[in-house]
């Protein structure tokens, strides 16, 4: 087709403008939405050239939305404003009627950015950066498919509020990395880990009750391995030396009575 007309395209995925969900934020995973598009416009040898987009939803969370768009050729690339009402939604680059190459997508508000950087037919790819509607950041690093993958930094959805910088694969804490406090600076664990457990390196290990320190060191599949300190209820040093499939092997043992005072 060539020159004036209009075409229309079903199943196009393109990546939400909702509110993050606990179940997102948890996963990693931010799944699509799914669209579809009549185009009215000028096209050239089958390609499009300029004119509106109109999208309605397909899918459940979207059905009978509208977005309109203008969009224009730029140097064999797409470069497009898409709107909900009169909120903008989406700003950046398209191939094949989707979000791709650089862009920027905003929450339903048309003013906080939910989004920027990289995606691929629709989804976050490549390195970008994600947002609440608060405007805090929740993840600054690479996707694959709308997928945590890669190297990044997560700040939100871990327990504990922690901040995780390091290696990630399918959307969890996994490879060599290093977990701080929520203050960004306090290291809590640091190794390698696999579906978000530290499995081996450096961790710091509190009691969930008290929140008091119980052991600081070094730990392999689970259990206490090579240099660590041991601490009882009060704080106090218990245990420090050489550990061994969780047992000390070389090093300092102390015995206290309940009162927390030294035994002699």
């Amino acid at each position: 087709f060539h020159g004036l007309g209009k075409l229309t395209i079903h199943s196009i995925e393109l990546a939400g403008n909702a509110e993050l969900t606990p179940a997102e934020l948890k996963s990693g995973t931010y799944r699509p939405e799914i669209w579809s598009i009549e185009i009215d416009g000028e096209f050239s040898h089958g390609k499009f050239v300029t004119g509106i987009w109109r999208y309605t939803g397909a899918s459940e969370k979207v059905l009978d939305k509208l977005l309109t768009m203008n969009v224009d050729k730029r140097q064999d690339q797409l470069l497009g404003r898409m709107y909900y009402k009169k909120s903008l939604l989406y700003e950046g680059y398209f191939e094949h009627y989707c979000f791709h190459g650089e862009g920027a997508l905003f929450y339903r508000d048309g003013v906080q950015k939910k989004y920027e950087g990289g995606f691929k037919h629709g989804r976050f790819d490549g390195k970008g950066k994600l947002f609440d509607s608060k405007g805090k950041i929740v993840y600054d690093g690479e996707f694959v498919g709308g997928i945590y993958n890669g190297r990044g930094k997560l700040f939100q959805g871990l327990e504990e509020n922690l901040i995780y910088e390091g290696e990630l694969l399918g959307g969890k804490v996994a490879g060599q990395g290093k977990m701080l406090e929520s203050d960004g600076k306090s290291l809590r664990s640091e190794g390698r880990y696999v579906d978000g457990v530290l499995v081996e390196g450096f961790v710091k290990i509190y009691n969930k009750q008290s929140g008091k320190l119980v052991y600081e060191g070094m730990v392999l599949d689970g259990l206490y391995e090579g240099t660590g300190v041991l601490f009882n209820s009060s704080g106090e040093v218990s245990i420090k030396g050489t550990f061994s499939k969780g047992e000390l092997l070389e090093g300092i043992k102390k015995e206290y009575h309940n009162d927390g005072s030294l035994r002699r």
